[in-house]
């Protein structure tokens, strides 16, 4: 896998973490890293990543552009759902829509900051070099 590639799996990881952790402070300040996390955090990651693969953002020339970051609001939003259901599966709770639509909305916020900065410092390089 290439460097740009393994790069936005680890982009994509601290920007949903930093949403879960912002998310989880506004409810539960004494749980965040034990109970809830990884219950957020490892679903909504996961499901991210195949959306992403299946829009090829992971592929630096794609990735890379500004004219191509429309493709990040439709993966958070193809993703969005299920990982709210996994989620909820795996705490044992009803799946609750409004949780699944801020969420989406924080996490596609998140990812598209995250991956500005990423066109930013990489975009022009991949443009030049091919």
């Amino acid at each position: 896998m290439p460097l740009p590639s393994v790069l936005l799996l680890i982009d994509d990881a601290v920007a949903i973490l930093i949403v879960t952790l912002l998310g989880l402070r506004f409810h539960q300040i004494d749980a965040v890293l034990g109970e809830r996390l990884p219950f957020t955090f490892i679903p909504f990651y996961l499901i991210w990543v195949l959306a992403a693969a299946a829009l090829k953002l992971y592929q630096p020339q794609i990735a890379g552009q500004w004219a191509q970051l429309w493709r990040v609001p439709v993966g958070a939003a193809i993703a969005v759902l299920p990982a709210a259901a996994l989620r909820a599966l795996w705490l044992g709770t009803p799946l609750v829509p409004l949780f699944a639509l801020i969420m989406g909305g924080a996490i596609a916020l998140g990812l598209l900051v995250s991956r500005s900065f990423y066109v930013l410092a990489m975009g022009s390089r991949w443009r030049q070099n091919g």
